[in-house]
């Protein structure tokens, strides 16, 4: 090879830029480190330490944005809700090893631990043989950190995961607080880290899947995409400096996974965060002229450039509905560093109005919105965006099979709701007579979001398919979780019965919509606000309803509250009340299932010395009952 053919060939390989993420190893205090190193990120693995990301820096200004001080705590520490703070996992030892460089330059680095269950002298059986692991994986060139969590239950028993994923980081160095920007179904949630009074600290309906950590003074920030298919709610310790996701529980088979996903990207020269998306980071701000409206934006591409951007505003008149549109701001590219661009209206005139805000680019389009209050507040709301994704739970893979093993040792009747009317219903009476034992799994619904779930319920599919009949006496969906919903659709479809109870948080209040519950009911709810006190009866057949079923009803009684709804197509309505559905049945799969409507709440207008009994306390009612659950049991 000529001098001159090699020359050529090692400008080439100059020319060529070598992939700008690394992963290295460093000890400090003795204690290990592996280091993830790229052009604008270092991010500090702490396999000691409950493999955690205990240190963040941004090399742009070499400033520490992953923990609140030393390397002992920071960026996605393992926790199960069924432990108390900080549990077995936080501090843990987990094992940790690099994983091969992938083909876009990012690097790579798996963590992970098989929980022991101990924690405080004490050992919690539930946590005893699952696997935690987590990846985390750095971008080549862009200040963004990716991390997988999965969960495996190697045991040989069913297992409830309770996953609780906390982040402590105080963004940026220095006195300035910290603001949290969570989007909700109610707004944008905004707060910061000097506000003592607690409240907001939960977001309990978190949507669009992202939030953000901004320190003003620095106009530094951590903004977080989150899976929020099973997000339970958001929680910030704001005075701790934490960025907390907790999970809906997931019952885990043996063998089975459940797998999650957060990514995070540094900001630089945003105080505010109105939207974040797989494709960017924005923020808008409105400031009033003396005859316009200023609009400044502010955005960044999240990890690679975008191509062809176009940003249409248009400002909407809540009392008229008119908008009025700004002409739109025109970019080649958007990259990774923070563009800042302004756009005026010349509507002054006052009232409250809508900034509507639509972002299109190569990769998609994204679209948000910051309401305008004419007394000056701000604060955003934020226009959902395309329905949740639904992710399947871990199921069982012989539902089937699971089904009839477990009607070998049945286990009667299990009566789920508020704890305050568990026993007005009569139910334990009734299994009685039917020969079935009775189990009540009770909740509080004004109790604090921790103890609001109920107790004891079946955290497997075998456990719950023992059961002959279940019974939702003023139950709710949040109270099931996801997967107490999820079960008992596949405890309807393999065979089994249902009936849904009046009451305060029963129908419209529970919860129901988008959950598998709702998919079961036969009737329609008819909103939150659902409770209305009863028409003027007496109940009345329905043109279709099963003689055994309307006949057994007492008719020398009251119904005093009602749940209004209306019958979905193909279920039977057996018993009316005034022009209500009182009795509702339908099928789902092999089983069955009934709604009735009524409630056993009194209505001191009309329970007078001279009123008929409520129909809870009046002859007849038993047989009544009796009837129902035979018919849930397919027999009848």
């Amino acid at each position: 090879m000529s001098w001159r053919v090699w020359l050529a060939f090692v400008l080439c390989l100059a020319a060529v830029r070598l992939p700008a993420a690394e992963i290295g190893e460093r000890t400090i205090d003795g204690h290990r480190y592996l280091v993830l190193k790229s052009d604008t990120l270092e991010a500090l693995v702490a396999p000691e330490r409950g493999g955690q990301i205990v240190s963040l820096v941004y090399l742009k200004n070499n400033q520490q944005v992953g923990n609140a001080g030393a390397l002992t705590n920071g960026l996605f520490s393992d926790h199960d809700l069924k432990q108390p703070h900080p549990g077995e996992l936080m501090q843990a030892t987990y094992e940790a090893q690099p994983l091969p460089a992938a083909a876009d330059g990012s690097v790579s680095v798996e963590v992970s631990r098989l929980a022991q269950g101990g924690w405080r002298n004490e050992t919690l059986p539930s946590l005893q043989g699952m696997l935690y692991e987590k990846i985390y994986t750095l971008a080549a060139r862009a200040p963004v950190l990716r991390l997988t969590a999965r969960i495996t239950n190697q045991s040989a028993e069913d297992k409830l995961a309770d996953y609780w994923l906390q982040s402590i980081a105080h963004v940026g160095t220095g006195e300035g607080r910290n603001y949290y920007f969570r989007p909700a179904t109610t707004g944008l949630s905004v707060i910061s880290s000097d506000d003592y009074s607690g409240r907001a600290i939960f977001v309990t309906d978190p949507i669009a899947g992202w939030s953000a950590a901004v320190n003003r003074r620095t106009r530094l920030g951590l903004v977080y995409l989150v899976d929020y298919n099973y997000l339970d709610r958001l929680y910030n310790c704001n005075t701790a400096f934490t960025q907390e996701f907790m999970y809906e529980r997931v019952p885990l088979p043996p063998g089975k996974s459940w797998e999650t996903a957060v990514q995070l990207r540094v900001v630089d020269g945003f105080d505010s965060v109105t939207h974040a998306s797989e494709r960017l980071v924005a923020d808008v701000q409105v400031t009033q002229e003396t005859e316009s409206f200023k609009v400044t934006h502010r955005l960044c591409a999240w990890e690679k450039p975008l191509k062809r951007v176009r940003i249409a505003t248009a400002l909407r008149d809540v009392a008229t509905q008119t908008e009025k549109a700004a002409p739109e701001i025109a970019l080649a590219e958007l990259g990774l560093e923070t563009w800042t661009g302004t756009q005026e209206f010349d509507a002054t005139e006052g009232g409250m109005k809508v900034l509507l805000v639509t972002v299109f680019s190569d990769a998609g389009v994204d679209r948000y919105e910051l309401p305008l209050f004419p007394f000056g507040d701000v604060t955003g709301s934020y226009r959902r965006p395309q329905p949740l994704r639904e992710v399947a739970l871990p199921r069982p893979d012989n539902l089937p099979q699971l089904w009839t093993a477990a009607k070998a040792k049945p286990a009667g009747l299990l009566q789920v709701g508020d704890a305050l009317f568990a026993e007005h219903w009569g139910l334990a009476e009734a299994a009685g007579a039917l020969g079935l034992e009775h189990t009540v799994s009770h909740y509080t619904p004004a109790a604090s979001w921790r103890d609001a779930s109920l107790h004891p319920f079946p955290i497997s599919w075998a456990e719950l398919f023992r059961y002959d009949l279940v019974v939702l006496a003023d139950g709710d969906a949040q109270a099931l979780r996801r997967y107490g919903c999820e079960m008992l659709k596949d405890y309807v479809a393999q065979g089994g019965g249902v009936l849904f109870l009046g009451g305060h948080n029963s129908l419209g209040k529970a919860s129901l919509k988008g959950t598998a519950l709702a998919e079961l009911l036969p009737v329609q709810t008819r909103g939150r606000w659902d409770l209305r006190p009863a028409p003027a009866g007496p109940a009345q057949a329905g043109a279709e309803a099963l003689p055994a079923l309307a006949a057994a009803w007492p008719q020398a009684a009251r119904v005093d509250w009602l749940q209004e709804a209306v019958a979905k197509p193909g279920a039977t309505v057996h018993l009316a009340w005034g022009d209500r559905p009182l009795l509702v049945t339908g099928t789902h799969g092999k089983g069955r299932v009934a709604v009735f409507t009524g409630t056993v709440y009194v209505n001191q207008e009309v329970a007078g010395p001279d009123a008929p009994p409520l129909f809870c306390a009046a002859p007849g009612y038993a047989a009544f009952l009796q009837g129902v659950l035979q018919w849930l049991q397919g027999k009848g």
